[in-house]
This record gives C-alpha cells, structure tokens and sequence, in this order.
C-alpha cells in the first residue's frame, strides 16, 4: 500500500493532462541530449583558454578542424538549444495558456453550471413564486367573486327585506287608513246618532218647555183668578212677575239703548274705557277702615262727576258698569267674607244719594243676579226658569247648585245691608219696606218651587239686617221673622235640606242669645 492507497489504484486524469506530462517528458529527453554537448564545449573552451603564447597560425590543422568542429556543434547546438528552449517556452506557455484556457474553459463550463443550476434554481423558484402569487392571485379573485357575490346577496337580501318592510309598512298604512276611516266613520255615524238624539231630546225639551210654558199660564191665569178673590195682604204672583219682567226689560234697554250705542262710537268708547279703568280697582280695595271707605268713596263719586260732566252716554254707562261692578264684588268676596257687604253697601249708598239715576241700573243689576229680593221664584225645570233665576251657563253646562247658592246668597246679603243703610233715601226695592216685602213673599213661595238657595238667602239676609229689622217694625217684625225660622222651614220638612236646618239652628240661636246674629260692623 502507498500513500495508504492499494497498490493497483490507478488516478485517473483527463487525457490532454497526460500529453502535456507526455511532451515535458521529451523535452526533458531533448534536454539531457543537449547537455551532452558539454564535452564540445568544453573541447572549445580549452582552445581558447589555451596559453597565449602559442601563436593560433601554429596550431595544428587538427587542432583547428577540432576547434572549427567543436565551434559549429557548439554552434549547432548553441541553436538547438535555443530553439528547444523557445520551442519549450512556448510549448510551455501554450501548455499553460491551454491549461488556463481550459480552467478558464471548465471554471467557466463550471460557472455555466452553477449559474444555470443557480438559474434553473431561481427559476424555478421565480416559478414556484410566479405559481403562488398566480394561486394567491386565483385565491384572493375567488376569495373577490366570493365576497361580491355575498355582497350581491346581501344587498339582494337587503332589499328584499326593504321591500318586505316596505310592503309591510304599505299595507299597515292600508289598514291603519281603513281602520281610521271606519273609526271615523263609526264616528260619524256615533256622532250623527248623537246629534239626531240631542236634536230629539231638544224638540221634545222645547215642547216640554211649550207645554210647561203653557202649563204655568194656564197655572197663572187660575192663580190670578184666585187672587182676585183672595182678600188683600196676600202675595201676588202674577204681580211679582209683573214687576220680574219690567226689571228683565231694563236690562235690555240699558243693553241695547245705551251699551250698544257707545260700541258704536270708538272715541266714546275709548274714553269710557280711561273712566272705567281708573274705577274699576278702587272695589277690591275697600276694607273694614271707614277712613278707607271715605278715601275711595270720594275718588269713585269724583270720577262719576267726571264722566257726568264728560257726555252723557259715557255717564249711563259708568253708572251700568258701577251697578255690575257692585254685584260681581259682592259674588267674589261676599260669598267668602260676609262682613265685605257692609263697606261695598255704604259705598253703594252714597253713590245712589249723590247720584239718583243710579238706582235704576243697580235695581235691574240685582233682580237679575238674584230674583230672590222681590220674592220672585219660578220652575227651573226649564231653560227659560233657570235663566229667569239667575243661573249662570258655561259650555252649554250649567253651574252647580251649590255655587248657584252662594252666589246669590252673597248678592241677597249686600242688598240686606243696602236697604238698611240707604232706607233714609225711601227707594223702591232698596229700603226696609222692600225687606218685609221680601220675607212675605218668601214665606208665601209655593212648596212645590222652594229649593235650597231660598234658605241660604234667608240664612244671609238674617245676618245682615234681621237686628234693624225687629227695631223698625216690633212685634210685627219678629212674627215674621219667628214664622221664617220656624214655620218656614217645617214646611219642606219632607226635603231635608241643608240650607233649610241651618235657617232652623240660627232661629234657636237667637232665641237662645235674645237677639239674632248679625254682621260685625266697621272700624273708625
């Protein structure tokens, strides 16, 4: 073994390897013949280095052949061996420039190989790349045709259910539109059936009213038929309606004759109307002070003055809207504050001594807001008899009883107090003599007509007046009282109203005290 390899491995190598070891071999052979010129040469050198001495003409003609023999194979081989040398230079360089051309040739094939391997590597990765982004590309188009035709489906799905809602949407509108439109026509029809039923029930009210009407002329007739055979002393109805009735028609007069001519004349009305806004507060601020009721009394007397002097329509009308100012005073304040009667009856007073004309407004102002006062009473079973009374409407509604009573019941205690303050003026409805009037023909009222507002009246105007009452007419006065505490209540026991056991306990308080009770009076 050599080298550690078998002793019959043979190394193997390209063949044009082998024929340049080859030619270096020959030359190598070539090389060695020519060296062995050395004996020539150094034949020749021996000549020439001979001794000096010897003159070369003596030299024998062998020596010179030998020295000529050895010059040309010196020369000979002087040549050769330049030759061989040149030929081996250049064998030797187009050896190596093959070599190299061939390394360079197999470095290059190499190059080749991996550059083409490297290539085929890098297209085929270029292609494996092209593959994924064109799968990638596939994918992401399908993933895109995907998504569209989902979003296609979902806008479809969309408007579907737009449409669905829509048609949804139509057809509850539809239903709801019948459905309106079978409301209001049941509606209709419910307010139609009303209507015919409001207007049967008002033609059978106005021919109850007509029949009523016709009943109670039939009623008055034999009444005043009865009465024309009745002694003296006893109530009149048809009379009191008689004197019911002028007062209605003052009302009517003053609302036609006077009020509906200023609202025909603006400069008129307007200066009525500075009148009435300087008169006006001057009622809401009396108080329980004479010095206040002097104070306002004088500038309520010196504004009247005023409008006299003005003209004298605006004058009739300040005296229209004083009288309704007076008794709406007494409805709102009164009503709670009984003791407010006395301040607005002295006020009232004065203004009917100062000006007479006066009591022709508050006269009719007072019978219409409370009938009661001249002992006028009718059926209020009907329109007509419930306006007559004094009963107020809103919205086609009556007011309630209660707030009926209290109302007039206010306005009976202000005339009350009135006609015993201003009975030194001998007025018609407005004196002590118009008081025992009002108890005859109170205690005289047909049972079937009484009702509850004509004790609370009684119950009011005994407060207020019963105490002056008894002093101006005696034993004669305190019968009639003592009949409207007693007798009169007794005779609509059956009732049981309320108005009636109060009128009952303040009886039994006076006879208890001695005296009846009355207002408290007002302060210096």
């Amino acid at each position: 073994m050599r080298l550690g390899l078998p002793e019959d491995y043979v190394v193997g190598y390209p063949s044009q390897v082998a024929k340049n070891a080859y030619a270096s071999v020959e030359i190598a052979k070539e090389e060695s013949r020519i060296l062995d010129t050395t004996v020539t040469t150094q034949t020749l050198l021996k000549f020439v280095n001979r001794k000096t001495d010897k003159d070369p003409t003596t030299a024998s003609r062998m020596e010179i052949e030998e020295f000529n023999n050895a010059l040309q194979t010196f020369t000979e081989s002087f040549h050769k061996k330049i030759q061989l040398q040149t030929k081996q230079d250049e064998d030797r360089f187009e050896s190596q420039y093959t070599y190299k051309k061939k390394s360079v040739a197999s470095e290059m094939n190499t190059l080749d190989s991996l550059f083409n391997r490297a290539l085929s590597v890098n297209s085929s990765d270029v292609n494996r790349v092209i593959r994924d982004i064109e799968e990638r590309r596939r994918r992401e188009e399908e993933e895109r045709r995907r998504k569209e035709e989902e979003e296609k489906r979902r806008i479809e799905e969309e408007k579907r259910k737009i449409e669905e809602l829509k048609r949804k949407q139509k057809e509850e509108e539809e239903r709801k539109r019948k459905e309106a439109e079978e409301k209001k026509r049941l509606e209709q029809e419910k307010l139609k059936k009303q209507k015919e039923e409001e207007e049967r029930k008002k033609q059978e009210k106005i021919e109850s009213e007509k029949r009523l009407a016709e009943e109670e002329k039939l009623e008055l007739e034999r009444i005043k038929k009865e009465e024309a055979k009745k002694a003296k002393g006893f109530t009149s109805v048809a009379a009191v309606e008689e004197i019911f009735l002028k007062y209605k028609k003052d009302i009517v007069e003053i609302k036609e004759q006077i009020v509906g001519q200023l609202n025909q004349n603006k400069e008129l009305k307007k200066e009525f109307g500075q009148f009435k806004r300087k008169i006006n507060p001057k009622f809401g601020q009396l108080s329980n002070s004479m010095a206040q009721l002097d104070r306002i009394t004088r500038e309520v007397l010196e504004y009247i003055s005023f409008a006299k002097n003005a003209n004298d329509l605006i004058y009739n009308c300040i005296l229209n809207f004083v009288a309704k100012s007076i008794v709406s005073q007494a409805e709102a304040e009164v009503t709670v504050k009984p003791n407010a009667a006395i301040p607005l009856a002295r006020l009232t007073e004065r203004i009917l001594a100062t000006f007479p004309e006066f009591e022709y407004f508050l006269s009719c102002r007072l019978v219409k807001k409370c009938p009661f006062i001249i002992g006028y009473t009718c059926s209020i079973e009907s329109e007509e008899g419930r306006t007559r009374m004094g009963w107020k409407r809103s919205n086609e509604k009556w007011e309630l009883e209660g707030k009926y009573e209290e109302r007039v019941a206010g306005i009976c205690t202000l005339w009350a107090v009135i006609t015993r303050t201003a009975d030194h003026l001998n007025l018609e409805i407005l004196s002590m003599k118009s008081a025992w009037v009002f108890l005859a023909r109170l205690l005289n009222t047909n049972p079937k007509l009484i009702s509850n507002p004509h004790f609370s009246v009684a119950c009011n105007w005994l407060e207020a007046c019963a105490l002056q009452f008894l002093e101006m007419y005696g034993k004669q006065g305190l019968k009639l009282c003592s009949a409207l505490v007693i007798d009169f209540p007794n005779s609509v026991a059956d009732k049981e109203l309320p108005a009636a056991t109060a009128l009952k306990l303040l009886g039994k308080e006076w006879m208890q005290n001695g005296r009846p009770k009355q207002l408290k009076e007002m302060e210096p």
